[in-house]
């Protein structure tokens, strides 16, 4: 037998062990990743766990618009005055802190359902800017807690 096909047999081998070993850690890493998306589908408006935050090596949020929902956040927002369109409205709630993580179209997909589907604290003006709808600061939305911070 020559060798050099004994030494490839043997690299082939380690390659191939190398490549089993690897195949087995990313199965671990994707089941890993599909359970914290499963932990975190049941949480109320896709909020992390400290275990989430943790995990993913993200600093937990110290602002109080990162436990808001859209609408609460949007409302808070749209209250210091002047409308806004709907992406600068995402781009201040995600700048102070509102689901900051997340993807900017997400967000701003989110938000603009969330305030159509409240349509007694949210409309749009003639020049397409989204502001508060009269009477909105006087009630919650449906069913909702209003927001308190801690």
């Amino acid at each position: 037998m020559d060798p050099f096909k004994k030494l490839r047999d043997e690299a082939i081998q380690q390659r191939d062990s190398l490549i089993r070993h690897a195949r087995s850690q990313y199965k671990l890493a994707i089941k890993e990743i599909r359970t914290l998306q499963t932990r975190l589908a049941k949480r109320p408006h896709s909020q992390f766990s400290k275990l989430a935050y943790k995990r993913l090596g993200i600093e937990e949020p110290k602002s109080d618009y990162a436990r808001m929902t859209s609408v609460q956040a949007a409302k808070l927002v749209l209250a210091e005055g002047r409308p806004l369109i709907l992406r600068e409205l995402v781009m201040t709630m995600m700048s102070r802190g509102h689901r900051e993580y997340e993807k900017l179209h997400v967000v701003t997909n989110a938000t603009r359902n969330a305030m159509q589907y409240h349509p007694e604290l949210f409309r749009l003006n003639e020049v397409g800017e989204w502001e508060l709808a009269p009477g909105a600061e006087s009630h919650g939305s449906r069913g909702q807690r209003t927001f308190r911070p801690e």
